[in-house]
């Protein structure tokens, strides 16, 4: 059992989301990047960590997507 599953009030892990869910929440972070490229460019002061952010947060979830479909989860 989860930690998420004995105390609902956690917030989920990676490890606690489907593939689609992964898949999805990468979609989700992918928007929200482009979303802020539009507004914001090189000159803006945290656009490297942001960026950098975002993308590491994207990887991560298609990384773990991609191990569970390896392993044949798909929840």
């Amino acid at each position: 059992m989860s930690a998420t599953e004995r105390n609902p009030a956690l917030r989920r892990t990676f490890g606690d989301l489907s593939v689609a869910e992964l898949l999805a929440s990468a979609g989700d972070e992918s928007a929200a990047l482009q979303a802020y490229l539009e507004d914001h460019g090189p000159d803006d002061e945290l656009y490297e960590v942001i960026v950098r952010a975002y993308a590491t947060s994207i990887g991560a979830r298609v990384a773990v997507a991609a191990a569970k479909h390896e392993r044949g989860e798909q929840s």
